[in-house]
């Protein structure tokens, strides 16, 4: 068994990086280990990582970033009166346009601007939209974002999987 101390300092390691790179710094500090470190030790402190990495799937970060998000999301979201809205959101290095056509009325209104990322949360922000006169804020769920209430809660009811934005695959 390893020493407590070396326990912690593998522990630390894990909570400053991501488990890939953890274990790519902990193969380091074992090459780098005192001669006088027991092969048991060394051992298992491998077997530890290894499974560290197996649970990594092979993807080096899980945190998403703005560019994982960037696209074009198009759907027909319901409207308090009429046969709803198409809204189409993309998403470019930090930028947004909206673009909404009611449909069967004239008119196409369009909206420009940066937005922001809730990495906890997956929360896209269209900053510059009047929160107040219409929702400004996206569930981002893979290729989907889902519009959020004026509260930026989720939409719930008969109708809630209805505010949901495809993304057009390239």
């Amino acid at each position: 068994m390893p020493a407590d101390s070396e326990i912690e300092n593998i522990g630390s390691v894990i909570k400053r990086q991501d488990s890939c790179e953890a274990v790519r710094a902990g193969i380091k500090n074992i090459i780098k280990m005192n001669n006088n470190q027991s092969l048991m030790t060394k051992i298992w402190i491998v077997a530890a990582m290894l499974g560290i990495l197996c649970s990594c799937g092979g993807n080096a970060s899980k945190t998403k970033t703005s560019s994982d998000y960037e696209g074009t999301y198009t759907g027909t979201l319901p409207t308090a009166s009429g046969m709803g809205m198409t809204v189409t959101i993309t998403l470019k290095d930090g930028a947004y346009t909206k673009r909404t056509e009611y449909v069967g009325k004239d008119g196409v209104f369009e909206d420009k601007g940066k937005y922001t990322l809730n990495r906890e949360e997956n929360i896209i922000t269209l900053d510059g939209i009047n929160s107040v006169d219409s929702p400004n804020k996206y569930a981002a769920d893979g290729n989907t974002l889902t519009q959020l209430d004026m509260e930026g809660n989720r939409i719930t009811g008969e109708l809630a999987d209805q505010y949901v934005l495809q993304k057009e695959l390239k």
